[in-house]
């Protein structure tokens, strides 16, 4: 859908051509054991759909805002 090449469904993996086109549930099995803390929220989820992915393209938005300050302010 108009939501797969969005921040909120993007994550960093070993194996992403074997996650291609898979359901949920076996995306979910397979991050079983990621290392990566970036796929810890979604391990949490039981779905994976416009809600979610919004919600988590809303929270990456706001850590990323935290480490990564724009510019200082000039007057």
């Amino acid at each position: 859908g108009r939501l797969v090449d969005t921040i909120g469904n993007l994550t960093l993996t070993g194996y992403n051509p074997e996650l291609g086109n898979i359901p949920f549930v076996a995306k979910r099995e397979k991050l079983q054991n990621t290392h990566i803390e970036l796929n810890r929220w979604i391990l949490e989820q039981t779905n994976w759909g416009e809600p979610e992915i919004a919600q988590r393209a809303a929270s990456l938005a706001e850590m990323a805002a935290t480490i990564w300050s724009g510019p200082a302010a000039t007057t």
